[in-house]
């Protein structure tokens, strides 16, 4: 069985533009409105200085574009320490002006769902590699296991219609359904009176559960990590957005 693919999706790799350069002269007369000017400069320039710094890392870890779910894994830890960082850096700011609030803990709001989101991704791709492993592992135990079945139903004249029953009850056995525990179940209840096929037996059913479990939290794996795919595409949208109103807001001679 081969590793699930995954595609991962750009987020918060928007920087800020710069808000024109610091001013290091003051006016000979300051007015209201050039203390507010300077006010609306200084804080989007440290809204910028924390912001960008973090955005430069989101994506140096989004460089990654291999489909090794250890690398997508660390992609997605790498995410969300960067965002925990952004949002650490720009929560610490004291910011007066009101438009620039505003916009702060709009962007603060959506540090904390793309830390959750990445959250959910990492543990999602744990899950898919840890099942993977545990499906292959199974299976490729799966032959000596039925090897011992084979050899322990032949040599007992008195279970030929019990192993019958059983090989029957594993044929229906399908990976691809929800329910699979079920037909596994159904095949645990097979009886037989010698016990070296009674072990054979309970060792196979035991190897098919295994899998069948693993194979469904593989499956619910990959639907956990779709769903925070889009999720990290439509707060990509968003952030996009509220960067666009800063660098506006910022780059406006008005307040």
């Amino acid at each position: 069985m081969t590793s699930p693919r995954f595609i991962c999706a750009p987020f918060f790799f928007v920087a800020l533009a710069a808000c024109g350069g610091p001013t290091t002269t003051s006016p000979a007369v300051a007015t209201p409105e050039t203390l507010a000017q300077e006010k609306k400069r200084a804080e989007c320039h440290a809204v910028v200085a924390a912001i960008n710094p973090n955005i430069n890392k989101l994506k140096k870890a989004a460089a990654n574009k291999g489909e090794d779910v250890t690398d997508l894994i660390k992609v997605f830890d790498e995410i969300k320490e960067a965002t925990q960082s952004a949002a650490y850096d720009l929560a610490k700011l004291d910011l007066t002006v009101p438009e620039i609030q505003k916009m702060a803990i709009a962007y603060l709001t959506l540090c904390e769902e793309g830390i959750a989101v990445a959250r959910e991704m990492a543990l999602a791709l744990r899950t898919t590699q840890t099942a993977t492993a545990v499906t292959a592992g199974a299976t490729g135990s799966g032959g000596e296991i039925n090897k011992k079945l084979t050899e322990a139903c032949a040599a007992s004249a008195s279970d030929g219609e019990n192993c019958k029953a059983l090989d029957a009850a594993l044929k229906k056995i399908d990976f691809r359904q929800d329910n699979v525990s079920a037909t596994i179940d159904a095949a645990g209840k097979v009886t037989f009176n010698n016990d070296a096929v009674k072990d054979a037996a309970a060792s196979i059913v035991a190897s098919f559960r295994t899998v069948g479990k693993a194979l469904v939290d593989l499956r619910a794996a990959q639907a956990r990590a779709t769903v925070a795919g889009q999720k990290f595409t439509a707060l990509n949208k968003r952030q996009g957005a509220s960067i666009d109103a800063l660098n506006n807001f910022c780059g406006s001679r008005s307040r």
